[in-house]
Order: structure tokens, then sequence, then C-alpha cells
């Protein structure tokens, strides 16, 4: 939607497992206890979604589901990664895509996610970036954030797991699949 409205400035770069510098990828979480070992035994499931918009929460387990020849059953939207894992941890719901960082964090921060699993990851696409709608002043917003994200303490740049800013091009976040306009 913002596409044609703004420049992109930089991608923050968390250093995520499995992904090129910027990039992120889902974890499809499910209870640990349950028994289905692959994304295609989840036929008939309840996907929780943190927001229809989500890239990481919604588009993107949807592709992996549509990959799969999975049908799910029902949508539920939680609002937010952590209620989605808590929602299916809970047994709300089945499955739920929730974002590598978030993920990272929640592992490290919610001794309630002893009670899920990575059921597998999603691809890798480019993570969100920083935007501005004055292209004029994307460069000079672009080395102010690389500055400041070098200038973090240590341990805040351990704590938040940030390295740096880098640059992906609009090419790759256009061609990043859209559930929606594929055929069911």
């Amino acid at each position: 939607a913002l596409k044609d409205k703004v420049t992109l400035v930089g991608t923050p770069d968390f250093g995520l497992e499995g992904c090129p510098p910027g990039w992120y990828r889902s974890a499809i979480i499910v209870r640990a206890d349950d028994p289905r070992q692959d994304l295609a035994d989840f036929g008939g499931a309840v996907m929780v979604c943190n927001e229809a918009n989500s890239q990481s929460g919604f588009a993107a387990p949807l592709v992996a589901a549509q990959e799969a020849g999975l049908r799910l059953g029902r949508i539920v939207m939680s609002g937010a990664h952590s209620v989605s894992a808590g929602m299916v941890a809970e047994g709300v719901g089945d499955l739920a895509g929730i974002d590598a960082l978030s993920w990272r964090h929640m592992l490290r921060l919610d001794p309630w996610t002893e009670s899920l699993r990575v059921l597998v990851w999603t691809r890798p696409t480019p993570g969100l970036p920083c935007i501005t709608a004055f292209a004029h002043l994307a460069p000079v917003i672009a080395r102010c954030l690389a500055a400041t994200i070098e200038a973090l303490p240590a341990d805040l740049k351990a704590d938040l797991t940030i390295r740096g800013l880098v640059r992906i091009p609009p090419e790759a976040y256009a061609s990043v699949p859209d559930p929606m306009s594929r055929s069911p």
C-alpha cells in the first residue's frame, strides 16, 4: 500500500539464523505435545494470526500452507504475536506464525514458551524497513540511523540483538509472494 508513497531508508539487521542480513522469517509454532510433525498434517487446523496485514504472522504462514497443499480450518486474529503464541499454548489455536525476532525474544523472556515448538520455518523475506515520505532525506536518515545503531551501548545492542542497518533493494520487497493473490 505504501510502495509508491515512501522511500526505503534501510532495514535493521538482527542477525537472524537462516536469513541474509536484514531479512527475517517466521516460525510456525505448535504445542510441544502436538503429535503432528509436518505442516501438511494440519488440514482443518485453526491458525492464529496477529493481523491480516502482517507478513510474518499472516502472509508467510499462508504461503507456506498453500505450498504444502494445506487447507486450514479457520483463521483467528489475535492482535499481537505474543497473544498468538499464548493462544496456541492454551489450545485456542493449533498453529501460529511468529516472526523470528519476536520468537527469539519470547524464548528468552517468556517461560510458557516451553510448551511450544517450531514445526517449520517459512522462507526468508526482507525485514521490516525504515521508510520516509521525504525521498530526498532518505540518505541522511540512513546515515543517522546507522550511526545511532553503531553508537548504542554494547549491552543494549546485545539485548536488542541488533547488528546494524542494511540496504535491501526495493525489488526484493516487491517479489514477496502475496497469499491473497494465489488461487485457493
